[in-house]
């Protein structure tokens, strides 16, 4: 049996004693586990609950190391994001990760608004944004240090946040001339980022 506690290791475990309430295992052996290679974080609009979960889902098979949840003025409301779908949404990224493999585990950040997000992360992070207003998105994986996509919700960003966007010098890309579901552009920006 391969165990692994989200830090990057993998621990290959053998049981020793089984019941109904716990198991005692002894580690036979310690090796690094399956680790995405660059930092990658996503900021998402908060969307319907079974759409959020297959962005966590999809995005943490992908590589994603940092999901931000953001309101914006289209997005569903805050309690769609409630500390009990919090905690699913924690259970999503374990499966997630165990599904594929990979030994880390994507963070989980609470919910802030699109402005805060903006303001707390634009001195660390390569904001991208994606709307169907933004210019062929093209650019290269290796130009950017640490890519923040922000993905917005059904309907897309409101002009004030295009506004925001341009403001901030953050970079407007469209996905193409299909309008895409949201979650379906989180993973379609993830794939041409990591890709």
């Amino acid at each position: 049996m391969i165990l692994f506690d989200g830090s990057g290791d993998d621990y290959v475990c053998e049981i020793i004693s089984l019941d109904k309430k716990e198991a005692e295992l002894k580690i036979t052996e310690k090796k690094k586990g399956i680790v995405p290679d660059r930092e990658v974080w996503l900021f998402f609009s908060l969307i319907k609950k079974d759409n959020v979960e297959m962005i966590l889902q999809k995005c943490t098979e992908l590589g994603v190391s940092h999901f931000v949840p953001i309101i914006s003025e289209r997005s569903a409301p805050a309690q769609t994001f409630s500390a009990e779908k919090l905690r699913r949404a924690r259970k999503i990224l374990i499966e997630a990760s165990e599904q594929c493999g990979r030994s880390s585990l994507p963070e989980l950040s609470d919910v802030m608004s699109l402005e805060k997000a903006i303001e707390n992360y634009h001195s660390k992070i390569s904001f991208l944004a994606f709307d169907p207003s933004g210019t062929e998105f093209n650019v290269l994986r290796s130009t950017l240090n640490v890519p923040g996509l922000i993905i917005g919700p059904e309907g897309g960003f409101a002009e004030n946040e295009i506004n925001l966007f341009k403001q901030k010098n953050i970079m407007i890309y469209s996905l193409g001339d299909l309008t895409l579901r949201a979650e379906t552009a989180a993973i379609v920006a993830i794939c041409k980022i990591l890709g």
